[in-house]
């Protein structure tokens, strides 16, 4: 077995859902060895977005709207607080530029050029709109994607132990 499938079952062993419901918990203070930051930030942000952020999100008149059922409680061990802290920041990037960026991007496209279409014939007019649209795009997409993270963000709790 190599050393990412190692991973993938060591953090999909430490998802458990409460009985009632209301909470899936990430328990990664155990059987989890943190030199491997961004191993471990990719693997968990694949099984993250699948097996939650996936089911926060629905689609409502073509759009994309956050209606978690559950939140999520990542808990992280003390005795490796760097280590673990480097984790969930490339959790999140990873998160962010990876699978919600793969997963959500006909929205994101959808939002892109809605938001570009505005801005530019308002503050250019139609033929300088043209050229803006194109620009506007990008920023508007890590907008975008950040309002996104912020959303996910809000419905984890990160305890360490």
């Amino acid at each position: 077995m190599n050393a990412e499938a190692g991973i993938q079952d060591s953090i999909r062993g430490s998802r458990k859902m409460s009985e009632d419901g209301k909470k899936v918990v990430y328990n990664l203070s155990k059987n989890i060895d943190f030199s491997d930051i961004k191993s471990i930030a990719k693997v968990l942000s694949t099984i993250f977005f699948q097996e939650d952020v996936s089911k926060w999100y629905v689609e409502e008149k073509g759009d994309m709207v956050f209606k978690p059922r559950y939140a999520a409680e990542i808990i992280l061990p003390k005795d490796q607080a760097r280590k673990a802290e480097k984790t969930m920041v490339q959790f999140l990037k990873d998160l962010r530029d990876g699978d919600i960026a793969q997963n959500f991007k006909k929205y994101i496209e959808k939002y892109q050029d809605y938001k570009a279409g505005i801005t530019s014939t308002i503050m250019l007019g139609f033929l300088g709109a043209l050229a803006w649209e194109k620009m506007a795009n990008k920023g508007v997409k890590k907008d975008y994607l950040a309002d996104i993270v912020d959303e996910i963000i809000g419905n984890i709790k990160i305890v360490e132990v």
